[in-house]
């Protein structure tokens, strides 16, 4: 499942990733780390799903 890390200047996709106690690991299909977002940089991760609908309150 593909997902996208929300950050205020841009939108970083990523495969997969993981929470760790000061923010999120991305990481791309082959499990290669992509980057570190701290949590206070990050807006939202939404799922392939959650963008595909035509739900307002995702806007």
């Amino acid at each position: 499942m593909a997902y996208r890390a929300v950050l205020a200047n841009r939108d970083i996709r990523c495969e997969g990733y993981t929470m760790t106690d000061h923010g999120v690991e991305l990481y791309d299909e082959e499990e290669t780390f992509l980057a570190f977002v701290p949590y206070e940089h990050l807006h939202s991760l939404l799922d392939e799903e959650a963008t595909t609908e035509p739900d307002p309150a995702i806007l």
